[in-house]
């Protein structure tokens, strides 16, 4: 909507993030990015520094614990590959 159109509307009718439904589907899609196996490997071999690779590994196995424990199936397997990724990497 311009904003030209959104004259004369109430607060809660114009177009504003703040106004947008949550719930929808795109919340979903927008949201909960699948952390997967070849995500966890894209990262052990990327061309990023060390430290960042690490780093990354470290939140992607946050991400899935959260998930785990708040009942998004079982993700032991991927947090277990995590693991194992992250003790191959080199310690500097």
């Amino acid at each position: 909507m311009k904003p030209e159109e959104q004259e004369g509307l109430s607060e809660d009718q114009l177009e504003h993030p703040v106004n947008d439904r949550v719930g929808g589907g795109d919340d979903a899609r927008a949201t909960a990015q699948q952390i997967g196996s070849g995500e966890i490997e894209a990262v052990a071999v990327s061309a990023a520094p060390l430290k960042d690779r690490r780093n990354r590994l470290a939140e992607m196995r946050k991400e899935l614990v959260a998930r785990r424990d708040a009942g998004h199936g079982d993700l032991q397997q991927l947090i277990d590959e995590v693991d194992r990724t992250m003790a191959k990497m080199p310690k500097a």
